[in-house]
């Protein structure tokens, strides 16, 4: 079950209660998942032409929460 024990935050900024990490850990906690799960939050509706703000990936046992508008994720996966 998630909760905020099991959310990590990609940010240049501290989240009370939110474990801070980087991109490494998250490539590690991901790189021998066979299911993840992937949402966006945008700066609108259309999800053609806003920019994304958020980026939130893991699985049922750990989210982590990305603000792209500090970190660039296009490194993500090489």
């Amino acid at each position: 079950m998630l909760n905020q024990k099991n959310i990590r935050l990609v940010a240049p900024y501290q989240v009370p209660g939110i474990k801070s990490v980087g991109l490494g850990e998250l490539e590690n906690y991901l790189k021998n998942k066979s299911i993840i799960a992937l949402d966006t939050e945008t700066s609108g509706l259309d999800q053609f032409t806003n920019k994304i703000v958020m980026l939130q990936i893991g699985d049922v046992n750990r989210q982590f929460v990305i603000d792209t508008r500090y970190v660039d994720v296009k490194c993500v996966g090489e």
